[in-house]
């Protein structure tokens, strides 16, 4: 890694702090691992990847939009526009430090549900692909507003159908193509994790290629839209 990268890197990490955005985080999770901790017996297995699931993909999509905002009311993105960082590395800089908050929460959440070991590198692979989606969809999303309640409510109608077909899960069998839609697959891993019935080894490939594949096209493409803020720069 380059040294502005770096620097950028861990001013994100320091951002987080300051804004609360850790503490509030920890809050949060606290919270879903007392559940878990307490009412785990009663809880079935896809409650707790249900769980697992939002955590991501609410910490990459609101609160990334809602740093990006506080970023705009102090120009710290004016000055980014004048600096050599480019927008794919300012957005790799934001999918790393809050990917990295994410894995952390959901490997406490799997410690709490007691996962086995085996299945925990299956869950921080969803997550890792679920948060670099729904961060770089808050990217695109916060370029559209100007202050942070404004994002909060107008970015809801935006992440909904980001989320929405998850629920085709509900329905089994699936057919086998279903599997590739992003917010299936995520989901889908995560059951898969938790769930003690073994899954066939064409949905699980299926799955992991279609949350690779949306990681990757998503990051790809906000780091283009980005580069109408930040310019265009090697």
């Amino acid at each position: 890694m380059n040294g502005p990268f770096v620097k950028l890197l861990l001013t994100d990490f320091q951002l987080q702090w300051r804004y609360r955005i850790i503490a509030a985080y920890a809050v949060v999770i606290g919270l879903y691992t007392t559940i878990i901790l307490v009412a785990q017996d009663a809880l079935p297995h896809w409650v707790i990847a249900i769980i697992i699931y939002s955590d991501p993909a609410v910490l990459g999509f609101f609160f990334l939009g809602g740093l990006m905002m506080l970023e705009k009311s102090e120009n710290v993105r004016l000055a980014l526009a004048m600096s050599p960082i480019s927008a794919t590395l300012y957005l790799a800089a934001k999918s790393i430090s809050l990917t990295i908050v994410a894995v952390a929460a959901v490997c406490v959440l799997s410690v709490a549900a007691q996962l086995a070991w085996h299945n925990a590198a299956l869950v921080i692979f969803a997550t890792i692909c679920t948060s670099i989606m729904f961060i770089s969809a808050g990217a695109i999303a916060a370029l559209k507003f100007k202050t942070v309640s404004g994002y909060l409510i107008g970015s809801v109608p935006i992440i909904t159908p980001l989320v929405a077909p998850a629920a085709l899960l509900i329905v089994d069998p699936l057919p086998l193509f279903v599997y590739a839609i992003p917010p299936v697959a995520q989901l889908k891993l995560l059951l898969v994790a938790f769930d003690p019935e073994p899954t066939a080894f064409p949905v699980l490939g299926i799955c992991a290629l279609g949350c690779l594949v949306a990681a990757t096209v998503c990051f790809i493409g906000s780091a283009n839209f980005l580069k109408q803020e930040l310019g265009s720069k090697p």
